[in-house]
């Protein structure tokens, strides 16, 4: 087994942070090691962070009413979430797409 110093060890502990916070902060970069694992670079578009999107909005993107909305919310179907110091139910758009692949 390789020896390794006090300080080379500090060194790649605090690289090692670096990377995890890095990789934490922009998804965008692990989708593109996934993608480039192989050796092979392929042309990639940037991953995009999801949106929270409010209970009117998701019922278009489901093609049904709001009260609809509110009953899956209620059944636990969608997740709701309220930002700080609003009273308005949210939904993250990933989770709102997801309900029309299972229901498709």
């Amino acid at each position: 087994m390789t020896e390794i110093s006090l300080e080379n060890l500090n060194a790649l502990v605090s690289a090692g942070e670096k990377l995890k916070r890095l990789l934490t902060e922009t998804p965008e970069v692990l989708e593109y090691l996934r993608l480039v694992s192989g050796g092979e670079e392929k042309n990639i578009l940037p991953v995009k962070s999801d949106v929270l999107v409010r209970a009117g909005e998701a019922a278009q993107v489901l093609g049904v009413n709001k009260e609809t909305i509110y009953r899956y919310a209620e059944e636990k179907i969608l997740t709701p979430l309220y930002t700080p110091y609003s009273n308005q139910m949210k939904f993250w758009l990933s989770e709102v797409k997801s309900v029309v692949t299972k229901a498709g």
